[in-house]
């Protein structure tokens, strides 16, 4: 039964009204007015009105567009499936994704021809119809084209390159977005293993976890979740990649836990759990003094002094030498003739016991008359001097700490760092920067502002070669446990251990692939200093083990 606008419609084209002839305009108006007179008096009738039928007509009505749109190939089956049964196919169809395991990961015909069967069985309950099953095979695959959304490049900012690059193709090849799926494994856990609970006093929301996590052998159940998918191509060989990706969501996305990230996926990569991700945040540790590392450390070699630039003790392979300033005289930077005896007594020792690995030296001092412009100057003669020795790097340490007697350094905050940074750049020089984080005595510079020391730094990675460092694990262990409204708080019934802020922001910044020194100044003990590698290790850093050096 039509309509009155669609009976008027009808009435038109067999009519061949048209309107707009304005010559036939008092015809026309009186057609129409005998229209609506026939619809009502003629064509309306009680006897032949079915009230469920036309219910019917409008609910199709409704859904009719979208489902042109979605189901491009099946909409006239869904409708006229409708019609006759009172059934949504697509909804059906939907709710089976909703139930089915690894439905995200659906890309090929027997996947589609598996939904089409979960929905004759489960949720039709009727006998097997090959025409039926074949529709809604093909409404399954529309259906996941439709819902399928392009990874965001935004919410993989901590994956490795190589693993967003699998992502990417992925889905380009078979329109499966694993970044989802991770997501959906991590959320189901969540709802499985956090308890909320809402503080009505504080107005705060609790998410207290309850599932154990960290360093297992089987988080998430991988195993189960790999044999159950190992038939696809994308995930074969690809175990721990996808166990990584549903760790980053769980850790970044459901319980807030960012301490464990980065020493997970360098124990990840160390167990050779990852194919696709590449080691970051790597050391290899200079020796100091006859402090041992732990067995397992491979060392560049002795960190050497100089103050003359003769050596007077055998260093060894793969030294790193530093030049020192006696009695805080940098006269070396501001005499002439001292630079010129300085590079002449360097150039002696390398020929004798072979060129270090690294030269640093700590920032001149400033004093009145003598700027950036002049040590540059004296830079340049410096750098020439040792140009032929061409393994070996040259580093600046920035000034930490006030010098003694009140003196200060050339280059010691931030601002002088990024501007020696863009003079070197500027200059071509071969001059790189030794970052000197050390803090005996809480007077460091760099802490005082970290988040602008972190922005920095993180923006000239590349520039930086070492890192200097003693116990600077007490620089703020407050870890924020609340999100950003302030009103979602994530705890944890086990004890695991938290990384300081400082040494997540250390981890920002030499977060890539560069291999560079470790330098562990005013190191008290082998104690103290297994301490430090300790604490490296959980905030997500790693160590050079057995590689030639010059593989770097």
């Amino acid at each position: 039964m039509l309509k009155l606008e669609e009976y008027i419609v009808k009435r038109k084209k067999e009519d061949k009204i048209d309107e707009f002839d304005f010559k036939k305009h008092s015809a026309n108006m009186a057609s129409i007015i005998k229209y609506v007179t026939d619809y009502f008096n003629n064509y309306l009738s009680l006897e032949d009105y079915d009230y469920e039928k036309i219910k019917t007509q409008q609910t199709v009505d409704k859904f009719k567009n979208d489902i042109q749109k979605r189901y491009t190939e099946t909409h006239e089956y869904i409708i006229s499936y409708y019609l006759e049964n009172k059934i949504r196919l697509d909804k059906y169809v939907s709710k089976a994704y909703e139930g089915m395991k690894d439905s995200e990961l659906f890309y090929k015909e027997e996947d589609y021809t598996k939904v089409a069967k979960y929905v004759i069985e489960k949720k039709l309950n009727v006998p097997m119809d090959e025409m039926l099953c074949h529709k809604l095979s093909i409404m399954a695959r529309e259906y996941k084209q439709a819902e399928s959304e392009s990874p965001s490049i935004s919410e993989m900012k901590e994956l490795d390159n190589e693993i967003v690059d699998w992502i990417k193709g992925v889905f380009r090849k078979y329109h499966v977005n694993l970044l989802n799926y991770a997501s959906e494994v991590s959320y189901h856990y969540y709802e499985t293993y956090v308890v909320r609970e809402y503080d009505r006093e504080t107005e705060v929301f609790y998410h207290i976890n309850k599932y154990d996590y960290r360093y297992q052998e089987n988080p998430f159940d991988i195993n189960d979740i790999y044999d159950r998918n190992e038939h696809r191509e994308f995930i074969k060989d690809h175990k721990g990649e996808l166990e990584m990706l549903i760790m980053y969501c769980w850790l970044n996305d459901e319980i807030k836990d960012l301490d464990y990230w980065p020493e997970y996926v360098q124990l990840s990569i160390a167990s050779n759990r990852v194919n696709l991700s590449k080691r970051k945040r790597v050391f290899i540790p200079v020796k100091i003094s006859n402090i041992n590392y732990p067995p397992e450390i491979v060392t560049a070699g002795k960190y050497t002094e100089t103050v003359n630039g003769l050596i007077e003790k055998e260093p060894g392979e793969n030294y790193i030498l530093r030049i020192s300033y006696g009695k805080n005289n940098d006269e070396i930077w501001k005499e002439k003739k001292s630079l010129e005896s300085l590079i002449k007594n360097l150039q002696s020792s390398f020929k004798r016991y072979g060129q270090p690995r690294l030269v640093e030296f700590q920032s001149p001092y400033k004093v009145v008359g003598y700027s950036k412009e002049d040590f540059f100057d004296s830079y340049k003669v410096f750098e020439k001097g040792l140009l032929k020795f061409t393994k070996t790097e040259i580093a600046i340490i920035n000034g930490c700490i006030k010098g003694s007697k009140g003196k200060e350094f050339l280059f010691s905050s931030i601002d002088d760092i990024l501007k020696l940074y863009n003079t070197c750049k500027e200059l071509n020089l071969k001059l790189k920067l030794s970052v000197d984080f050390t803090d005996s005595n809480r007077k460091n510079i760099l802490k005082e502002k970290m988040e602008e020391t972190i922005n920095a730094l993180s923006s000239i990675r590349s520039f930086i070669v070492g890192i200097h460092l003693n116990n600077i694990d007490s620089w703020s262990n407050y870890r924020r446990i609340f999100d950003e409204d302030n009103r979602h708080a994530y705890m944890s019934i086990y004890d695991y251990p938290t990384v300081s802020t400082f040494m997540h922001g250390l981890a920002t910044i030499v977060q890539d692939s560069k291999v560079r020194y470790l330098i562990p100044e005013k190191i008290k003990n082998e104690e103290k200093l297994e301490e430090i590698i300790d604490t490296l290790y959980r905030a997500g850093f790693c160590f050079e083990k057995g590689r030639g050096f010059d593989e770097k």
